[in-house]
Order: structure tokens, then C-alpha cells, then sequence
């Protein structure tokens, strides 16, 4: 049977949309967000979410259940270390690893996890349980749900940022069994950040935020532009090269076994080549763009986040 799914990521400034069938990258679409909706405190305006119904029809998607991408502000994953539990019992004691983040009942949250390994005793007895946990607000969810529901899309599944990157490593993995590296180190530059996601494998580990995006990036590539003088955006991209490399180093750190070799850059990173060229030369590592993660016919970065959101529900 044909396994059709539809990603869907609302950035701040374009909706990414990523069909796939079976694992394979069908069609890929976006849409615009006018500059004068960017600000609005509406997830997905009505005029906004009439036009995202116009491109459905016509890219002829008729798939409405889908996938979400949770930017990285509404949803919080850590991996954890848990005694060996039942299903029952880790419901309860899940909330407890998210006392620093939740603000109120956690009845106003949703909470969930992926189990990534166990620690067991000499006799093989399970004693403990390494998860991927997540958390996310009910009021966060609603909202999605609700502005999806204006386009005639129905929320199927919402997948944190973070994780949209490991289900592109996990599919890459399978089709490159003897062929991926151990580790993985993924920039993104996104409006007013940066951030550097790890990964052992597709495991996430761990994301580094430098308060530095895309915003700052085009505000200087526009004072640049005609002149000859450029030092405001060389060192605007040098402060964010040394900052992801002083990210890889603390993750090195922290991790004393990691033999860490391969850094892939997004779309928000090579959209500005001045920044590309400045990590290439300033991280002594093997450095590639997402498209060599990303399944055959979706080898386009901008898309990765949906792409990604997308595999999240082939494996449920």
C-alpha cells in the first residue's frame, strides 16, 4: 500500500511544503509570506491561509493530513536517563525531567518520547532506559491545528525542529548503510538566530543558539551592497562561523569520545555565500550542504525541515 505524506513548514518568512510517497520526495512546493503578514501575531492570517489553499490545488495535493515542523522556540527535547520503567509508570515520571521549562499544571502540556537504548546488567535485566524526550504546549498545538484547519489541513503529527533534521539522517542512513558518518553537526541560520544541532547517528544530542540570523545577515548584505567596502558582513559572518565553531568545540568537550568530522549547512546558511565560504574556511571539518542528506528528487535544502516532518510520519 502507497504511503503518501504531506510536511509543512511555516517559517517566518515562506511555507515549505514537502509531499512524499513511500520515502521518496514527490513534489515540492512554497509560498511567500508577504512582508506585511511576517509580523502579525497569527500563525497563519486568512488571507494567508486562503492563498496556501490556492497552492494545493494547484500543485494538485489532495494529501491534507499532515506532518508540522515546531520551530524551535515552542517545543524543548532532551535526551534522558531513566530508571527501567513500564509505559504506565513513564507517563507519570516523564513531566518531572521538564520542571525548568514547564510554567503552570502540566495538564497544559504535551509530553512525549522515542526510546534510543537500555543499560542492562551482566544477566542481560534491563536497568535503565535512555529516551528522547519532548514537551510542547496544548495552547501551542491548538493554535496550529487551528490556522492548518483555515487551509483545509488537518495536524496529523507536530515535530520539533530539532527532530525533522534526524529523520533525515535516519532515511539517509538507510539508504547508505555502509556510507554515513557517526556524527553529525547541522547549521541553520534562521531570521534571528543560528543554531548547531548534534547528533550521534540519529540520535539527537544537543542545539547551540547564537543570537544571530538572517535578519542581521540581510540587513548588512543590503549596507553592502554597490560598495566596495564589505567589513561590516565579513565580520558579521566571521562572528558566526567562530561562534558554531566554539559550538562544535563545547559539544567536543562535553562528549570526550566524539570523533566529530562532518558539518552539513541549510539553505538559510548558503543563501548567503559570504557565510558559506567563511565556515568552510573557518571550521577545520568536512563540510557539505543538506542536499547530501536529503532523499532523490528532494535534494533542494530549503526543504529539509518538511522533508524531514514528513519521514516522522512513516515511522509511526
Amino acid at each position: 500500500m502507497v504511503q503518501t505524506y504531506l510536511g509543512i513548514d511555516i517559517g517566518s518568512a515562506a511555507i515549505h511544503l514537502a509531499l512524499v510517497k513511500d520515502g521518496v520526495v514527490e513534489r515540492l512546493a512554497f509560498l511567500d509570506i508577504p512582508d506585511a503578514q511576517r509580523q502579525t501575531k497569527e500563525i497563519l492570517p486568512d488571507g494567508l491561509a486562503k492563498d496556501l489553499r490556492a497552492l494545493l490545488r494547484q500543485e494538485r495535493i489532495s494529501q491534507r493530513h499532515c506532518a508540522l515542523v515546531l520551530p524551535l522556540q515552542t517545543a524543548f527535547v532532551r535526551a534522558v536517563t531513566l530508571p527501567w520503567m513500564t509505559e504506565k509508570q513513564l507517563q507519570l515520571n516523564l513531566p518531572y525531567e521538564f520542571q525548568d521549562y514547564i510554567n503552570g499544571s502540566q495538564d497544559n502540556y504535551f509530553f512525549d518520547y522515542a526510546f534510543v537504548g537500555q543499560v542492562s546488567d551482566k544477566d542481560g535485566k534491563p536497568l535503565q532506559m535512555r529516551l528522547l524526550a519532548a514537551v510542547t504546549a496544548r495552547e501551542t498545538i491548538s493554535q496550529y491545528r487551528a490556522a492548518l484547519a483555515k487551509a483545509g489541513l488537518k495536524l496529523a503529527v507536530a515535530v520539533p525542529e530539532y527532530l525533522t533534521y534526524r529523520n533525515l539522517i535516519r532515511f539517509y542512513k538507510k539508504d547508505s548503510p555502509q556510507d554515513h558518518p557517526a556524527e553529525y553537526c547541522i547549521i541553520d541560520v534562521g531570521d534571528s538566530a543560528t543554531r548547531v544541532h548534534m547528533y550521534r547517528g540519529d540520535v539527537y544530542e544537543t542545539t547551540q543558539v547564537i543570537e544571530l540570523g538572517g535578519r542581521q545577515l540581510a540587513e548588512a548584505s543590503r549596507k553592502a551592497a554597490g560598495r566596495s567596502e564589505e567589513e561590516p558582513l565579513r565580520e558579521l559572518c566571521s562572528t558566526i562561523a567562530i561562534e558554531s565553531l566554539r559550538s562544535i568545540n563545547f559539544y567536543g568537550f562535553n562528549t570526550p569520545d566524539s570523533d566529530l568530522r562532518d558539518v552539513y549547512l541549510t539553505a538559510g546558511v548558503t543563501a548567503q555565500p559570504l557565510l558559506a565560504e567563511t565556515i568552510r574556511d573557518s571550521i577545520p571539518l568536512h563540510i557539505h550542504t543538506l542536499d547530501a542528506l536529503m532523499p532523490a528528487i528532494g535534494k533542494e535544502r530549503r526543504y529539509g525541515a518538511a522533508v524531514g516532518a514528513a519521514l516522522e510520519l512513516m515511522g509511526r
